[in-house]
């Protein structure tokens, strides 16, 4: 019966997926991130035409295994809709079976589980032209393997458990760079959790996990002289965090503080800055490691002139992302977010009450990671998605506290009420 109703889940998440899809199908495409999707469709182009070695520099900015699916389904964006839709429905199930392993009920890890396949968020980065699903589905395949190494006892299961958590981490950050640095706060939560061969399980997470990334780290220090995994980040952290800075404390357009940046960045390297606009900033995407270092320098300076408007857009980035949802689903989206905080809020309270201290650091820590590189790096990024990169965990979290109040609800109701006056 729960399998049925577990299949009968992830199906009511795939109809609506699909129905938002369509609901919202203009030609252009426009409602499914498409600005983004040239770069990667220039990766998928340079595949097809025999670059397996990866030497576009577009990789530099997006690493290739999105750009790989692309690929593989011909560039045709229709399929890459469904694609993706079919990758972030399988995250219900993931969500289920990580419910599971934090030892809820199965009718709890089946409420965390209706959360995902309901979630306004999830269902608006379903139906994108983006890695999400992708470096989503992986993510929660990692975690899902973090908590299972952290169980195990015998060596082989532990080198196995530690690989495939290893490796999808490396996977989720092949996709979307978010995740390359996610063993910094797994491999201590390890050490933190098991009771016994926990340095060899911590070690091995990290030198599975490193083998990934540290290959891609190996590629781009070979073929583009770049040690870092991304030039997204610096890109990031000027066009979108010191952007918003500026265009704040100096009451700017939005358009003439990023053509200040441009030309603050041309100016720094000893180019002619007077004729730049705000179009120059696309050309800033890769490019030599000295531009990274000017982009970062430019990006400091802005920060410690406005040290106050770099607080306060903290607050923006922390509404974007925990509450707000851009598109059709925004008012829905803002009500639900809230209901779902207050709800994971109230089912991490209970599990702190009832010492489940190893539990609630997996919960959190992932939680902390992306909610911290959003707001050093990113405040004006897309609405929701670090939100829908760890909806899995604020799902069980808020299906423990529910499946809480169910449970009293219906105990008070099998309780018979005492006769009058007795």
């Amino acid at each position: 019966m729960l399998q049925r109703k577990l299949l009968l889940i992830i199906l009511l998440g795939l109809i609506l997926r699909i129905g938002y899809v369509v609901a919202t199908y203009e030609p252009s495409l426009s409602a499914y991130f498409s600005d983004d999707f040239v770069l990667y469709r220039q990766g998928a182009e340079a595949i097809l035409r025999g670059d397996l070695s990866f030497t576009q520099d577009t990789f530099l900015l997006r690493p290739p295994l999105f750009p790989l699916m692309i690929a593989a389904l011909d560039l045709r964006p229709p399929l890459i809709l469904f694609a993706n839709i079919l990758l972030s429905t399988g995250i219900i199930f993931l969500t289920y079976l990580i419910g599971r392993q934090l030892e809820l009920p199965p009718k709890a890890a089946a409420l965390a589980a209706i959360i995902v396949a309901l979630d306004p968020s999830s269902i608006r980065y379903s139906a994108v032209l983006l890695a999400e699903p992708l470096a989503n589905l992986t993510l929660a395949l990692a975690l899902l393997s973090t908590y299972k190494l952290s169980r195990v006892r015998t060596i082989r299961s532990i080198w196995l458990w530690s690989l495939l958590a290893g490796f999808a981490i490396a996977l989720s950050a092949l996709a979307r760079p978010a995740a390359n640095l996610l063993w910094i706060p797994l491999a201590p939560w390890l050490l933190f959790a098991r009771r016994d061969r926990r340095m060899i399980a911590a070690c091995a997470l990290v030198l599975f996990a490193l083998i990934g990334t540290g290959a891609w780290r190996l590629h781009n220090a070979e073929t583009f002289g770049h040690t870092g995994y991304t030039t997204l980040g610096n890109w990031n952290l000027l066009y979108k965090r010191a952007a918003s800075v500026l265009h704040h404390g100096m009451g700017q357009d939005i358009d003439e503080a990023l053509a200040e940046l441009a030309r603050r960045v041309e100016a720094e390297l000893g180019n002619d800055s007077r004729s730049i606009d705000a179009a120059k900033r696309h050309e800033h995407y890769t490019g030599t490691p000295q531009l990274q270092s000017a982009m970062s320098k430019v990006a400091t300076d802005v920060f410690a002139t406005y040290p106050l408007w770099y607080l306060l857009t903290f607050l923006v980035g922390l509404y974007r992302q925990l509450f707000q949802t851009v598109g059709p689903l925004s008012a829905p989206g803002m009500a639900w977010s809230a209901a779902l905080l207050l709800a994971s809020s109230y089912g991490l309270w209970l599990m702190l009450r009832a010492k489940r201290w190893r539990d609630c650091a997996f919960l959190l820590l992932p939680c902390a990671f992306f909610l911290l590189g959003s707001l050093v790096f990113c405040t004006a990024c897309s609405a929701g998605r670090d939100r829908a990169t760890v909806l899995p965990l604020l799902a069980v979290m808020a299906a423990y506290g529910v499946a809480h109040l169910l449970n009293r609800r219906r105990a008070r109701s099998a309780c018979p009420s005492p006769p009058a006056g007795s």
